[in-house]
């Protein structure tokens, strides 16, 4: 059903989601004042509150739809294209969508609805390199057919109108063009949530030759009614005056909006997830937990910006970078206030010298597995990335003891913030097929099979306990587990099993069943699997090495460091059969480990980054 009011020329249109922040707020109070004599409508997803956040303006009217429109970039993108959007509005002329971040100069609405256009936004503005433009224009031109769809779109945007976060839009030519359209493209549209395949680049490419009649003005006189990129510029170019309004002005040209904007803006800090492109490993998994754990705040101090991998680009209100274009541009540190390198694997062509760097360190294992001349190799590297950090953090105390005897810090801060450790001990799990015989005990450890988790250890410990199996579980694409094969098959030790990498449920089976969780392991920044499985509970044995007797906190049955089979067997001996016994004990370690919470470590992070930008 359309929604009715009495004024029909246009409808002021405010897309929201979540909960507005202090920003927002004060940028749809001025959008109020500078349209005054035009009905407001929030447009919002079934499910959200309007609240007291959103102050005197939650007497607005609300349009709900699906909240599949607002859960992300391509949903977002489902709306704007759809026939139900422009019909809930079909009585009035004109449509402006108004997104949050969206600052309002001009009472001039009135004005740009007579221009009769169909469609204004924003041009993507690029005044650097013309020559470029005019360049990759002609290619366009001449060679459509050897340029994929996503670089055409790219090419064909330059200095185009527009951008849809501030846009006008006639109702019934958008209307018209949905029905015109073919099915297939716009469902490419829909449903691709790269943003070269946004809904504006559909009405400002696609929709002028899908209906010969649609017009839209020059980017010229486009750059009076919307700033987006390059706002100096533009600003320059319509000889030093300000548009009707300006979109994205916390990300584009702050510094030259603080002259005209009276709005607190946030700072924007960049977080480096690029390990998402392996979520099984260890780095994958802090990844896949900061962006669970930072993508949904909203805060009134700062916004968080992620550098991925391109497929996990597109989700609605949180903002990212292409991992895959980041070290071929000048421009990656355009707007951000704070860069959090999360791991000391990653290089990086230029660092910006303007700007906090944090950059946290796991480990220095290579110290101890590499060859001489490649240990020169990553030393120079992660030293390149410490002496351009304003920040170092480590992962544990004696990761920031290597850190300080193998590095010259020039009195800059180290702080020890300890990783996050997932609550799995609740959840959902699944046997493994490889258990065959669920009521034989067994033992289980965890890594990628490589040598300095040292597990050929226990093969000798295991011909004590024929009773029990062992599953080594973790990659094992190394030479090093083809030799524990080898000497498992050699010595026809007939309880040890290597099943490779398992699933989080298979994994959460095995802690939650097994009698006791071994780890020989040599060199650990933090030792991860020997907090998950205090969680549980579990007897856990361990290497006293490297960080280890740190992380085991007093709640592990420690091996020595020389790692004798018959000390091992004998700990185990001793100490498992009256283990479980002491419930008092239990309950303390699994407190213990519980501690390690991911709460507490991205508070300790948000803190440090608050210290850094005050």
């Amino acid at each position: 059903m359309a929604y009715q009011t009495q004024q029909k020329q246009c409808v002021v249109v405010f897309p929201i989601y979540r909960k507005i922040l202090n920003d927002e707020r004060d940028c749809l109070k001025q959008a109020i004042r500078m349209t005054s004599d035009f009905p407001h409508v929030f447009i919002a997803p079934e499910s959200l509150e309007i609240d007291e956040s959103f102050c005197e303006s939650w007497s607005i009217p609300v349009v709900r739809f699906k909240n599949e429109y607002f859960s992300n970039i391509a949903g977002y993108n489902e709306l704007m294209l759809s026939l139900e959007f422009y019909q809930t509005f079909s009585a009035y002329e004109y449509i402006l969508i108004h997104q949050t971040d969206v600052y309002l100069f001009k009472p001039e609405l009135e004005a740009w609805c007579n221009k009769g256009y169909d469609y204004i936004g924003a041009p993507w503005y690029k005044p650097y390199k013309r020559k470029k433009v005019v360049w990759d224009k002609f290619l366009l031109s001449v060679f459509p057919f050897f340029i994929s769809r996503n670089r055409k779109n790219r090419y064909a945007r330059r200095n185009e109108v527009g951008n849809g976060g501030l846009s006008l839009r006639r109702t019934s030519t958008f209307i018209e063009v949905i029905q015109k359209a073919p099915k297939s493209l716009l469902f490419l549209y829909k449903s691709n949530p790269k943003h070269l395949f946004n809904e504006d680049i559909f009405w400002s490419l696609l929709a002028p030759r899908i209906l010969k009649t649609f017009k839209k003005p020059s980017w010229e006189e486009a750059l009076r009614f919307a700033f987006e990129t390059y706002p100096e510029e533009a600003y320059r170019k319509i000889g030093k005056q300000l548009p009707f309004g300006c979109h994205a002005f916390n990300v584009h040209g702050r510094k030259f909006w603080e002259q005209f904007i009276p709005v607190r803006m946030r700072k924007h800090l960049l977080i480096d997830l690029y390990a998402l492109s392996n979520p099984t490993c260890g780095f994958g998994q802090i990844s896949l937990n900061y962006e669970r754990h930072f993508g949904p705040m909203y805060l009134d101090d700062m916004e968080f910006i992620f550098l991925v991998p391109d497929a996990y680009q597109g989700n609605f209100g949180r903002k990212y970078l292409p991992l895959r274009n980041f070290n071929r541009t000048h421009d990656n540190f355009s707007g951000i206030d704070l860069f959090h390198i999360t791991n000391q694997q990653r290089t990086y062509r230029k660092l910006p010298t303007e700007i906090p760097i944090v950059f946290t360190i796991h480990d220095l294992n290579f110290l101890y597995e590499k060859s001489p001349l490649k240990i020169k190799k990553y030393l120079h590297k992660v030293g390149n990335l410490v002496n351009q950090a304003t920040v170092i953090v480590a992962i544990s105390h004696f990761v920031a003891n290597e850190i300080r005897k193998n590095f010259n810090l020039n009195g800059k801060q180290l702080k020890v913030i300890y990783n996050g450790v997932e609550r799995i001990d609740e959840a959902p799990d699944a046997k493994p097929a490889f258990v065959k015989d669920v009521n034989r005990p067994f033992f289980f450890t965890i890594g990628q099979v490589r040598t300095k988790k040292n597990f050929h250890v226990l093969l000798d410990v295991l011909k004590a306990f024929p009773e029990y199996d062992l599953y080594i579980c973790g990659e094992d694409q190394r030479t090093y587990a083809k030799t524990i094969r080898q000497q498992i098959a050699n010595e026809s030790i007939h309880n040890v099993f290597l099943p490779g990498t398992i699933s989080n449920e298979e994994r959460v089976w095995l802690y939650r069943n097994c009698q006791a969780f071994l780890f020989p392991s040599k060199y650990e920044g933090f030792g991860l699997p020997v907090l998950e499985a205090m969680q549980f509970g579990k007897a856990v044995f361990s290497s006293p090495m490297t960080s280890l007797t740190e992380i085991c906190g007093g709640h592990a049955f420690l091996w020595e460091d020389d790692f004798n089979p018959s000390k091992m067997i004998r700990l185990i001996q001793d100490e498992l059969p009256g283990f479980y016994q002491n419930k008092e004990r239990i309950e303390e370690m699994k407190t213990y480990a519980f501690s390690f919470s991911y709460e507490k470590h991205i508070r300790q992070y948000l803190e440090l980054y608050q210290e850094l930008l005050r």
